[in-house]
């Protein structure tokens, strides 16, 4: 994909109130899904699990792009985006992703698509926008709409 194509901001579309804090137990980079935890912020550590669509952005404030991970203890800023906004985000390692698909946290700030065990439900956090494939996790970035659903098996 040529350079002219590819987003250099997580924000892409929609709205987010902006927000600060500590980054508190490992490297955060643009684009990974975050929590509030006590006394700071984290990579989301919930496979499937629910999430706030907050999302790490880059650091404009010091002239930081996407690539330009935060350190741990580092002031960390991070968008809380409506339902809606597309976001350039961050996709787990391993992943395949067609357009249109349902994407929930890996446990670890990226997203990865939506596989509930039987008789469980994850919570669907992002709907592919563009087809992605990261299978040799040389291709981490995908464009995503934040949505807020359950999703069980078969859909």
């Amino acid at each position: 994909m040529p350079s002219y194509d590819t987003p250099k901001t997580v924000r892409l579309s929609g709205h987010d109130e902006q927000h600060e804090a500590i980054g508190l137990t490992a490297v955060i980079t643009p684009g990974m899904l975050v929590e509030r935890a006590a006394g700071g912020v984290r990579r989301h550590s919930t496979a499937g699990g629910g999430a706030i669509p907050s999302v790490a952005v880059e650091d404009r404030q010091i002239g930081g792009g996407i690539d330009d991970d935060y350190a741990v203890g580092s002031q960390v800023t991070f968008g809380v985006f409506s339902l809606g906004s597309h976001v350039y985000a961050l996709l787990a390692s391993g992943q395949n992703v067609a357009e249109g698909i349902q994407l929930v946290s890996d446990g670890a700030g990226s997203l990865k698509i939506a596989a509930p065990a039987v008789g469980a439900y994850d919570q669907v956090v992002a709907r592919s926008l563009e087809a992605v494939n990261n299978t040799g996790g040389t291709t981490p970035r995908i464009r995503v709409e934040l949505v807020s659903e359950l999703s069980p098996i078969g859909t």
